[in-house]
């Protein structure tokens, strides 16, 4: 392989939203770690580039931790390779825009997957790839005129929809028929997210949890289980999570008690799957729901990135509105 550069041709690299966007769209369009790796070989990506993501695939977990961390880690590669890899980077872009078999991507990204492309399309002009840079004028282009017009109308749904998740809330709060509560919490969950702007699946099966919904965000899909419970929870209870999340590598967790977590769950989780299953206490959920203006995604950006800093499952978190 060439030898680095210390600085990176702003003409020539792939800029960070584009970057972004392809980091969303081809894990999406490939079901295995391994499968990408012949993408960017077939795009033809430097044979070293590919023998050191190879070894970091063997290393299972802790050397790539999901498709979206491979693809990113990838890309970024080829833009450290400025001129030498301008070929290969338009090759990418041209590649994914002509994309048209979306069956070999897994059967639940497939609709998100043909938007992506179609962006992608957009933005290179059909199968012809323009330079990266100018797909970030294009980018630039698309993003602004929508904005403006859409704001007003949208504020105002947003604000009707915040309060009937809060009155929900309330009600399953107080019922005391479990399975009443379970019903309400499994409409708030995900409305919740989609309030918010965070895509949200269906979960095919959660057993003993209260509401569950698979959420997109940060690159990653995420299982979101809701608890509640008169007591915190401990680590036995924490087990039906914790299988789903080992049986897909891929996947990240997010784990909601309505009374917290023992003592020594937190010590015990924090050693078993460190920066793949996070928790949170309901009321934190209620306190951003009774706040105005307070934005759901930035909170849990700013709560993951503290549990990877601070390397605990756990940390309460406080963010300004958006």
């Amino acid at each position: 392989m060439p030898p680095r550069k210390p600085a990176l041709d702003r003409s020539y690299h792939f800029p960070q939203e584009v970057l972004e966007l392809l980091v969303a769209t081809i894990p999406r369009l490939i079901k295995t770690r391994a499968g990408i790796l012949e993408f960017f070989a077939e795009a033809g990506a430097p044979k070293e580039l590919i023998a050191e993501w190879r070894a970091k695939l063997h290393q299972g977990r802790m050397g790539v931790s999901s498709k979206y961390h491979l693809v990113r880690g990838f890309l970024r590669g080829l833009n450290t390779l400025e001129d030498d890899g301008q070929a290969v980077r338009e090759e990418v872009l041209r590649r994914l825009a002509r994309h048209a078999d979306f069956s070999t991507g897994w059967e639940d990204d497939r609709q998100r997957a043909e938007e992506l492309v179609t962006r992608i399309r957009e933005l290179v002009g059909g199968t012809d790839a323009m330079p990266p840079a100018a797909c970030q004028e294009a980018l630039t282009r698309q993003a602004h005129p929508k904005t403006d017009h859409a704001r007003p109308k949208d504020n105002e749904h947003h604000s009707e929809a915040i309060e009937t998740l809060k009155s929900d809330l309330d009600r399953a709060l107080r019922a005391a028929d479990p399975s009443e509560r379970s019903t309400i919490l499994g409409t708030v969950l995900p409305g919740l997210f989609r309030c918010h702007g965070v895509a949200t699946r269906q979960v095919p099966a959660a057993p003993l949890t209260d509401a569950a919904v698979l959420i997109d965000f940060e690159e990653a899909l995420f299982l979101v289980e809701l608890r509640c419970s008169a007591k915190p929870l401990d680590f036995r209870q924490l087990a039906p999570h914790l299988v789903m999340l080992y049986g897909c590598p891929d996947q990240r967790g997010l784990l909601i008690s309505s009374s917290g977590f023992t003592d020594q769950t937190l010590r015990e989780l924090g050693s078993i799957l460190p920066q793949r299953l996070f928790l949170c206490q309901l009321d934190e959920l209620a306190q951003l729901l009774h706040e105005q203006g307070r934005s759901l995604r930035e909170w849990l950006r700013t709560k993951f990135r503290a549990a990877e800093t601070e390397q605990k499952p756990f940390v309460r978190v406080r963010v300004r509105g958006a």
